[in-house]
């Protein structure tokens, strides 16, 4: 994918994918809303330090978001970079983000009910990682659209190689 297109997937609305580092254990992974506008920081909508989730990101500075189609053509955009911000979430913040994956009305209530004790986490994407399968050459990028590998699809195994 162009750098462009990297930015409008991941504007998209898409279940994210947060994947932290842990030093014992593996690494946590979980399915997570959150906002991104091209060009502009990634905004995760969260409970505050007080969860795993929340100790790892602070302990960490940094966080990787995957984004992903699900039905073909099979597309994805991973985004990593350190954590820029760590505010309290208004109400306005985290309607911004919940408005994405609900209608109006039911965000608002969403929001009003869940938001207390919440936080908003920035994060600055600096690492860029996409394959789109819909494009004849199946390639994986890197942030300067640089081929990292081809990926060979082995169609008869059912199973990818990279």
């Amino acid at each position: 994918m162009t750098e462009r297109e990297q930015q409008e997937f991941l504007a998209d609305k898409h279940i994210g994918v947060l994947a932290l580092h842990r030093r014992s254990g593996p690494p946590l992974a979980v399915p997570m809303w959150y906002g991104y506008e091209p060009g502009g920081d990634v905004l995760l909508w969260t409970d505050g330090e007080d969860t795993l989730k929340g100790r790892l990101i602070k302990k960490n500075g940094a966080f990787t978001l995957v984004v992903q189609n699900e039905d073909p053509p099979y597309r994805y955009v991973s985004v990593s970079g350190p954590v820029t911000a760590w505010e309290e979430a208004t109400v306005e913040a985290a309607y911004s983000v919940a408005s994405r994956y609900l209608p109006e009305r039911q965000a608002r209530e969403f929001v009003e009910a869940f938001n207390a004790g919440h936080v908003i986490i920035r994060m600055t994407p600096d690492r860029w990682r996409s394959v789109d399968y819909g494009k004849t050459s199946n390639v994986l990028t890197d942030s300067e659209g640089t081929r990292l590998r081809e990926h060979v699809q082995t169609a008869r195994r059912g199973r990818g190689r990279d």
